[in-house]
C-alpha cells in the first residue's frame, strides 16, 4: 500500500515513539506489507483467525496502540478487575501518564498527539478511528 509521504511520516514516527513498548510486548506486534499497508496482528495464538487490524492512517495507529496500553492497565491487577468497559479514574490516570510518557518522546508533534490522547480517554470505550 501507498501511504501519503507525510501521512508515511507520521506512521514512522509513532511507531519510532512505540518501538520499545511493541518489542516487548509478547500479544502483539506491528508489521509492514507493501501490499496492505501496515498491520497490528496477533503474535499469541495467531491461527485462531482473530486480531489483524490494517492500519491506514497515524490516528488509527495512535487507536490501536492507546487500546493496547489501556488493556494492560486494565488487566494487569487481577484482584481488581471489573466488569465495566469504563475505565476508571485510577486506570485512565495509569494509562494516561504511560501513554503521554512515550508520546513526549516524539518533540513538537506530541501536544497534538496528548490533546488526542485527553479526547481518547474522555470518550473510551467507543468504536474506535476509523480509517
Amino acid at each position: 500500500m501507498t501511504y501519503p509521504k507525510d501521512e508515511k511520516q507520521k506512521l514512522d514516527s509513532i511507531l519510532s515513539a512505540f518501538h520499545d513498548y511493541i518489542q516487548t510486548h509478547t500479544y502483539f506486534d506491528i508489521l509492514y506489507s507493501d501490499k496492505i499497508g501496515y498491520v497490528r496482528m496477533k503474535v499469541e495464538d495467531p491461527d485462531d483467525g482473530e486480531g489483524l487490524i490494517v492500519i491506514r492512517s497515524a490516528m488509527k495507529m495512535l487507536d490501536v496502540l492507546f487500546n493496547e496500553i489501556i488493556n494492560d492497565v486494565r488487566f494487569a491487577d487481577q484482584s481488581k478487575r471489573h466488569f465495566s468497559e469504563r475505565l476508571t479514574e485510577e486506570e485512565a490516570g495509569e494509562a494516561r501518564r504511560r501513554i503521554a510518557a512515550i508520546l513526549k518522546t516524539m518533540g513538537p508533534e506530541s501536544e497534538g498527539y496528548l490533546r488526542f490522547l485527553d479526547a481518547y480517554l474522555a470518550g473510551y470505550p467507543y468504536n474506535g478511528v476509523e480509517d
